[in-house]
């Protein structure tokens, strides 16, 4: 019995060596000057298994999730101001480097786009009976694309299927908080992306 409490200490040590310090600071690049997130900032890391870690801010500073181990993670940055992001696939701990810049642009919060509708993107090998399964779950409408109203068949998301990901335009109700729906789209593993549609210079 020593000997096993004994390994399974030591399988602990083992594994909080190996875990550290993950810092994400912002840069001018992506948040429009700033150097620090500003408060009711927040960002969740993801693994295969889910959840890592979420962290959100009450004062201005990085982001900082102590105890993540060298591997892949999927990030979702919520910087206030602006409208959540995912960044899929990060290497997080190569060559020792826990401490990291956020340089993508982030599209800010504005009156700028079309509101009521969304693009949501899927990780390309998503299959369509899938993708419209979490549409449905999510809560988000369907597109209307002019079909009779005698038309009795269920109307359903129509998918593009494009070289890297599928693409879904979706609707939503608008009295509905849209960042915290991003946010809980941006949760399901196999999206990518999730954004409104703005008329802005294309970001």
């Amino acid at each position: 019995m020593k000997i096993i409490i004994a390994f399974i200490i030591m399988i602990a040590l083992t594994v909080s060596a190996n875990a550290e310090q993950f810092i994400l600071r912002p840069t001018a690049e992506c948040c429009d000057s700033d150097t620090v997130f500003m408060p009711g900032s927040w960002m969740v890391l993801l693994d295969e298994n889910g959840t890592v870690g979420r962290v959100e801010l009450s004062k201005p500073g990085p982001f900082v999730l102590n105890g993540i181990g060298k591997g892949k993670y999927d990030m979702i940055v919520g910087a206030e101001g602006y409208y959540p992001k995912k960044f899929t696939d990060m290497e997080i701990g190569a060559d020792s480097n826990f401490d990291y810049e956020l340089v993508r642009v982030l599209m800010p919060v504005t009156t700028s786009v079309l509101e009521g509708h969304l693009i949501i993107r899927f990780r390309k090998m998503t299959k369509n009976k899938q993708i419209r399964k979490i549409l449905d779950d999510v809560g988000v409408g369907v597109l209307k694309d002019g079909r009779s109203k005698n038309d009795s068949k269920k109307p359903e998301h129509k998918i593009d299927r494009l070289y890297s990901y599928a693409q879904v335009h979706v609707t939503y109700d608008r009295s509905a908080n849209v960042r915290d729906l991003i946010e809980r789209i941006l949760l399901v593993p196999s999206v990518t992306d999730c954004k409104p549609i703005s008329f802005g210079f294309g970001k």
